[in-house]
């Protein structure tokens, strides 16, 4: 028995080597625990069989009739033979190895699949796009990284590449330019993002890991760092065991994160993170700016939890996602004098940004009409270099009371504030406060109040200036 099992290694270790040397595919341990060679299984175990039981001692003789006639005691039966033992048994205590089989068999799997680092870099470069978010205005507001999972055209990203992006450009690995088509799937918690561009020939894609990781395992970035050194390849190692990180501060709810040392920069992000097979083991999606090498990607399986049925087009992933969908100035109008008494104000619009001039002594009014059956939430902002006074009444003309809120950007100030209305007649009226006649933009938003938001304006961080 012990001679048909070093035979059947030494077979095993001439195939793989005869593979090897020949160029032919390397032998890798399938799920059934087989060595498998070109998607064929050869039937032969990666662990090795147990020896044979061994066979039971025979019975003792009876024992000769002593002087006294006494009769010898009958011999015992013999032990049953040990289980042999399997070729991870035999691993482990030769090499004082303490991870568990299924790590070992990963390890095996890795070093018999393992490719160069020249092949995994062409893997990489021939299936990683470039990302690009567009913002309402045709400007391009964010560049990250993404890599294709299947010939038709899915894209793997991080969330945060195309947060807030009413267009996503991609760049090909061709050097061709399209557009998003759909959104597949999200998960903001997760950073996931999945996107379909048309294709009408198969693309070169990326394997997605399924074997897990082992940490110290060799491991690869490739993307655009600083958004336009494209084409970049760092190598590193998986720094620990897979990370459990909490989906929100008051969930329990947790999901898997790959810490890694490959370096990587910003517009990495999206970008895949492979193995020394040229798989994906994860999405590179953050790093810790005061570590060395504290890099985080999400880890690939949790692609699995992505509910793949939303397929919306990008422009729908905007108004169903972004915060607000209209923004301060996209909506242009100008004044139209004299509108300083109720009879001649001029009317503005839900969304509309009013352009006008004002100073001591010159009154401005616009008006608005709210109608259904629904009370509104109306939000109202103001900017100008100088000070202004803003005021908002209903038919009787009693002005409301608004409690603003100012930030000053570059020597303007923005002020805003938020009412909830009920259907009706409304009046603005602007006044300035100074001598000179002072350029001003009035904006007015409303929906009702339980309509979902389409205002897409952070009035605390943004830099626009709509003039």
């Amino acid at each position: 028995m012990k001679k048909r099992i070093i035979l059947l290694f030494l077979c095993i270790v001439f195939v793989i080597s005869a593979l090897t040397s020949c160029g032919a595919a390397v032998p890798y341990i399938g799920e059934n625990g087989n060595w498998w060679v070109d998607g064929e299984d050869t039937g032969v175990s990666a662990t090795g069989p147990k020896g044979e039981k061994g066979e039971k001692g025979e019975k003792g003789d009876t024992g000769d009739t002593g002087a006294s006639g006494a009769v010898g005691e009958r011999g015992e039966d013999g032990k049953d033979g040990e289980d042999g033992k399997s070729a991870y048994e035999i691993y482990c205590e030769k090499y004082g190895y303490e991870k568990s089989e299924k790590e070992w068999l990963i390890e095996i799997n890795n070093a018999l699949s393992r490719i160069d680092t020249e092949d995994i870099y062409a893997l990489a470069s021939r299936a990683t796009v470039i990302l690009e978010g567009i913002d309402k205005s045709g400007e391009k507001f964010s560049t990250g990284s993404g890599f294709i999972i299947s010939e038709d055209g899915v894209i793997a990203t991080a969330h945060h590449v195309i947060e807030k992006a009413y267009a996503i450009r991609v760049t090909m690995p061709s050097g061709e330019t399209l557009e998003v088509k759909n959104v597949i799937g999200f998960d903001k918690a997760r950073d996931i993002a999945l996107l379909r561009v048309e294709t009408d020939t198969p693309l070169s894609y990326l394997t997605l890991e399924t074997d897990g990781i082992i940490p110290g395992e060799e491991t690869y970035s490739f993307g655009i760092p600083l958004g336009f050194l494209d084409g970049s390849f760092s190598s590193g190692v998986v720094s620990s065991h897979l990370r459990d990180q909490k989906i929100g501060e008051d969930s329990d709810e947790t999901y898997k994160i790959v810490q890694f040392t490959a370096p990587i920069s910003s517009g990495n992000s999206g970008g895949p993170l492979l193995n020394s097979k040229g798989h994906v083991i994860g999405i590179v999606t953050s790093t810790y700016t005061y570590g060395e090498d504290l890099n985080l990607a999400t880890f690939i399986e949790e692609l699995q939890n992505i509910d793949t049925s939303y397929e919306r087009s990008v422009a729908d992933f905007y108004k169903d996602t972004v915060y607000y969908q209209i923004r301060f100035g996209d909506e242009k109008h100008n004044e139209s004098e004299n509108n300083g008494s109720v009879d001649t104000a001029d009317e503005t619009k839900n969304g509309y940004t009013v352009y006008g001039t004002s100073g001591t002594g010159d009154v401005d009014l616009y008006t608005f009409k709210v109608s259904g059956g629904e009370d509104i939430s109306l939000t109202l902002a103001w900017l100008s270099s100088s000070t202004m006074n803003v005021d908002i009444a209903g038919e009787d003309l009693v002005a409301l009371d608004l409690q603003w809120k100012a930030v000053s950007y570059s020597g303007y100030i923005v002020s805003y504030a938020t009412v909830t209305l009920s259907p009706g007649t409304y009046y603005l009226q602007v006044r300035g406060g100074s001598f000179f006649q002072t350029e001003y933009g009035l904006f007015t938003y409303w929906k009702t109040v339980t309509e979902k938001d389409a205002f897409a304006y952070d009035f605390e961080e943004t830099d626009f200036l709509p003039y």
